[in-house]
């Protein structure tokens, strides 16, 4: 009797000592996915960093969250873009990426389609048959502002993603769009686009400080303005800004509204 008390006793004692040491024990932190997606749906937390080429287009569900690091390179195959609902920190060490620089950037390069008499994704829609229609950045209405930021980040070949802005009843392109979405970027640079480098719309009041824009220059004597605004900010509540910015290319081109 004596012996089966004191191995209960024995056994109890180890369980309150093992339930201590689980309760010391912290929580793991939640992992992240280094550069795995190159098509589809990023649901969790991804980072991407080095060279990253992506096969297709990349959707950032909404909850979701994509970082990417400072030096990083995405190649984009002609004709794909980025759908961001959730969460996008690009170079900026306040949304948890390691900060970008000028010798240092966050790079996009999308790649040329080859010469094809056939028609791209855009056609059916806009009647625009470019096989490179449709390259860009959207960043929609529900991105999570706190940790959706652009620092030294450069587009460069996009031909643009079209949206429909019922205000002018027509189509505008753009490389990055801010469909709603009230973010803050610095040191965005744009080169070689063929239509506007920024469209905003639908209230998007974003903060867009230190960039380098060029007019758009499709090859067919149109050239873009470099930003287009449609019904933007939401007047003292919310205004959109661009400051300390430089503009570049033909000034006789078309003037967006």
């Amino acid at each position: 009797m004596r012996i089966e008390q004191r191995t209960t006793s024995l056994i109890f004692v180890l369980i309150l000592i093992f339930s201590t040491i689980l309760v010391m024990i912290p929580a793991l932190p939640v992992s992240s996915a280094y550069n795995e997606t190159s098509v589809g749906t990023i649901t969790g937390t991804e980072e991407w960093q080095g060279v990253h080429t992506l096969q297709g287009d990349i959707v950032v569900a909404e909850g979701a969250t994509l970082i990417i690091h400072a030096g990083t390179t995405v190649n984009f195959p002609n004709g794909a873009f980025i759908d961001v609902e959730g969460a996008l920190c690009a170079g900026s060490s306040a949304c948890g990426a390691n900060p970008a620089s000028t010798g240092s950037p966050v790079r996009f390069i999308w790649t040329d389609a080859p010469v094809s008499n056939q028609t791209g994704r855009c056609y059916s829609a806009t009647g625009n048959p470019d096989l490179n229609c449709g390259e860009g950045m959207i960043l929609r209405s529900t991105v999570d502002t706190a940790l959706t930021k652009f620092s030294f980040v450069t587009f460069d070949g996009a031909y643009g993603t079209p949206t429909f802005i019922q205000s002018n009843n027509n189509w505008a392109f753009g490389a990055l769009m801010f469909d709603g979405a009230s973010v803050e970027t610095d040191h965005l640079t744009f080169s070689n686009i063929n239509t506007s480098n920024i469209v905003i719309f639908d209230s998007a009041a974003p903060s867009i400080t230190d960039g380098t824009f060029v007019l758009g220059t499709d090859g067919q004597g149109w050239d873009a303005s470099s930003i287009r605004a449609y019904e933007a900010g939401l007047g003292i509540l919310s205004t959109l800004r661009i400051t300390n910015s430089a503009f570049t290319g033909n000034p006789q081109a078309e003037c967006g509204t």
